[in-house]
């Protein structure tokens, strides 16, 4: 309550007051103390002079009492108005508070500096009065259901509305105080700066890490891919962080960078707090794999992707020097052709560039491309590349993933290898079981590894081609590869054979013209080594132009298990005059696989009909224009083992396989049928024992696509899975399945 001791006195000169000793004595003077008008008076004063005298005290006390409780009224007035403004100010000044922290963070990270005691000081205040007005904008929630005008609650009310102003004033000064000229001040236990090499091609990347860093939610960022070398050293990197970081104890922000990790590093171990909301602190790493990313706990992985041609050529041209370049017209050239067998790995790139910063004869460039491309482990510094890639598939879980890995050296570089080819390919090597279904899964480590890459589309998977080198570099003893793509002669090709091969494929490249268009020295070394090998079990032909084997090619190769000469729809045809070829390889006491074409030979056809073996080994099985033949008996021992059939421009055709073996056989492994212009042909009744088939496609088939239809009925009824089917195709005539 409003207390006033004393107001005024008032003289009473009009009224002749009294006089002593030349002072004038107030005749009546007044308090107001507790709720109450004191008047004290002379009693001696005339009586109209006391009422005009009580008149005058009354205006001053009412003009004191209203200009007081005026304000308190504004305070009880204006409380909801600035209860609202309180908020929208606060508000205003938090956005000024994250803008001037996040300015701190980052010149702390990048300058390596500390921020100024004043930034400290005003960031406490900030904190401080932000819980204040969090508190009083509850109470003031609290008084609306009174609108702040209740007679009982207007004490209150006029206490809220005074704080509530005082509040606006302080958040207004700290919203001016919040524009700093400098919020950091550089440190003197600072890290010494190093001299760095211009980064070429990473910008992008650089852009996806600075947003990730940017990004309040994402604490661990993984950076994954081909380049790293080297396992962490736990106490190396505690020293570096306590010695070169020199980050304050107690910091809420670090940002830790660990490069090249291997498995999971516990942060814990090696003194560092886990990111999290209260330290707000980030840690990136770099890792050849991709599965570290995960046991690391990356919230966000980048994949470090190889360099373009033209930012390759770059990083090349800048390790070789312009002197170098310029020193000869057909080296410019010349380092665009060894800049491309780098692959658009940065390590490559510049090992590889530094060798060659010294060559300044176009025919040493020659001859180390040619060394770069055939034997890339002898090349000058090539170690320190291919060791690192090798270490990515020294960490393979087990031998079987290795096994596999190493069996993807026998197709070319950048080749688009089929999912399902490879698979098969293990399961010949026996690798992997006829009925094993973790071939997607080891497809899938691999690629986690950084080992395979997705290829052109999701049937295919892809090598780098230094991946690749490091394969064959790691069985170099075991494969033979010939892949025609230079003008490197055969004969030196074909020396390159050893005794202890175990795997031979050649792409693109023609035995044939190593055995009949080389010189008489290549081709007789070639066919002693390749006959004459003891240890080779795998032989994968490749080869459009491959017209024949020589007779005498297979006998002595008695660990040959697995024999491809399958082409995409180019196939290498056992013609007439290769009979002998069936013969050999039914006498190859090992071999279990078989990859085969045969083309307008029937003696061939009985040879096959004939021999057990031949048709337990049989996976892929390609038959064209057989003319002279209207009858195959397919035993079911063959169609057992069958992965692959294809009949094509066979006219004469009308039956496939006796009715009588169906009651007793599934073709369980059978997963592809393709039969093409057998306009006679008109039943495949058999097929309903194939219940793994996908893909079926029928071309120029005219009474076959008649009587699909009730095929197609009569395996829904026996077979649950008839579903199964996921590709299927008619090129002669439309067909309906039932439903």
């Amino acid at each position: 309550m409003l207390q006033i001791k004393q107001l005024t006195e008032l003289p009473f000169d009009s009224y002749s007051a009294k006089k002593s000793n030349g002072r004038v004595h107030p005749l009546i003077k007044f308090s107001v103390q507790n709720s109450s008008l004191d008047l004290t008076a002379d009693t001696k004063l005339p009586i109209a002079m006391a009422s005009g005298m009580f008149v005058e005290v009354i205006k001053e006390v009412g003009l004191c009492l209203w200009n007081s409780g005026s304000k308190c009224l504004v305070h009880i007035r204006d409380l909801k108005e600035n209860l609202k403004s309180l908020e929208v100010t606060m508000e205003q000044l938090m956005q000024i508070y994250e803008d001037v922290q996040q300015r701190v963070q980052t010149e702390e990270l990048l300058l390596l500096a500390k921020r100024t005691s004043e930034v400290a000081g005003w960031f406490d205040e900030v904190q401080k009065l932000k819980e204040d007005v969090s508190k009083t904008l509850r109470n003031g929630e609290q008084n609306k259901c009174l609108a702040g005008y209740c007679p009982k609650n207007c004490w209150q009310s006029y206490k809220l509305g005074k704080r509530v102003r005082k509040m606006l004033d302080e958040v207004e000064k700290l919203k001016n105080n919040g524009r700093f000229n400098v919020v950091v001040a550089k440190m003197h236990n600072s890290v010494n700066k190093k001299p760095m090499d211009e980064t070429v091609g990473l910008d992008p990347m650089l852009q996806k890490v600075w947003r990730c860093i940017e990004d309040k939610s994402l604490r661990v960022i993984g950076l994954y891919g081909i380049g790293v070398s080297k396992q962490p050293d736990v106490k190396n990197i505690q020293n570096t962080i306590l010695q070169k970081l020199g980050l304050p104890e107690g910091s809420r922000f670090f940002l830790l960078l660990l490069d090249d990790i291997w498995e999971r590093l516990d942060l814990n171990l090696v003194g560092i707090p886990l990111p999290d909301d209260q330290n707000e602190s980030k840690v990136i790493f770099t890792t050849r794999l991709k599965e570290v990313c995960g046991l690391m706990g990356a919230q966000q992985n980048i994949k470090v992707e190889c360099l373009a041609q033209e930012e390759a050529l770059r990083l090349f041209r800048m390790k070789v020097g312009e002197n170098i370049l310029n020193s000869d017209p057909r080296i410019q050239q010349l380092a665009e052709d060894m800049a491309a067998e780098c692959k658009g790995l940065p390590l490559a790139l510049v090992t590889v560039g530094l060798a060659m910063a010294s060559r300044e004869v176009p025919e040493d460039w020659e001859s180390e491309i040619a060394a770069l491309r055939n034997t890339p482990s002898e090349f000058p510094g090539m170690d320190s590349v291919l060791l690192p890639l090798k270490f990515s598939f020294e960490k393979l879980q087990n031998a079987t993933l290795k096994s596999c890995f190493l069996y993807c050296c026998l197709f070319p570089d950048g080749y688009n290898i089929r999912k399902e080819e490879l698979i098969e390919y293990w399961r010949a090597g026996r690798f992997l079981d006829e009925y094993d279904r973790d071939g997607e899964y080891i497809i899938r480590s691999l690629k986690r590894a950084c080992l395979l890459e997705s290829g052109e589309s999701e049937e295919f998977v892809r090598m780098h081609g230094l991946i690749r080198d490091m394969a064959w570099w790691e069985c170099k003893d075991k494969v033979a590869i010939f892949i025609k793509k230079d003008a490197e002669s055969d004969e030196e090709r074909g020396l390159r054979i050893r005794n202890g091969v175990e795997r031979l494929s050649s792409w693109d490249y023609s035995i044939e013209d190593v055995l009949i268009n080389s010189s008489p020295s290549c081709i007789e070394h070639f066919c002693k080594n390749v006959t004459q090998l003891p240890n080779l079990r795998t032989m994968i032909c490749k080869v459009p132009m491959l017209t024949t084997f020589p007779a005498g090619f297979f006998p002595l190769m008695s660990a040959l298990t697995l024999l491809d000469s399958w082409v995409g729809h180019v196939k290498y045809f056992i013609r007439a005059r290769d009979s002998h070829v069936l013969e050999e390889l039914d006498g190859l006491p090992n071999l279990s696989e078989i990859c085969i074409a045969i083309a307008n030979e029937e003696a061939s056809v009985e040879i096959l009909i004939g021999s057990h073996k031949l048709q337990r080994c049989i996976r892929k099985l390609f038959l064209y224009s057989i003319n002279g033949l209207t009858f195959l008996e397919v035993s079911p021992i063959l169609l057992s083992r069958m992965e692959h059939l294809e009949l094509w421009d066979w006219e004469d055709l009308v039956t496939l396989s006796p009715e009588t073996y169906y009651p007793r056989h599934e073709f369980s492994l059978l997963r592809k049928m393709v039969i093409l212009g057998c306009h006679s042909l008109s039943d495949v009744t058999w097929l309903i024992y194939a219940p793994n088939l996908l893909t079926l496609e029928l071309s120029y088939c005219r009474k076959l696509c008649e009587c699909i239809a009730l095929w197609w009925e009569e395996k829904k009824k026996r077979r649950k899975n008839a579903h199964i089917l996921q590709s299927y195709g008619s090129t002669f005539g439309e067909i309906t399945f039932p439903t």
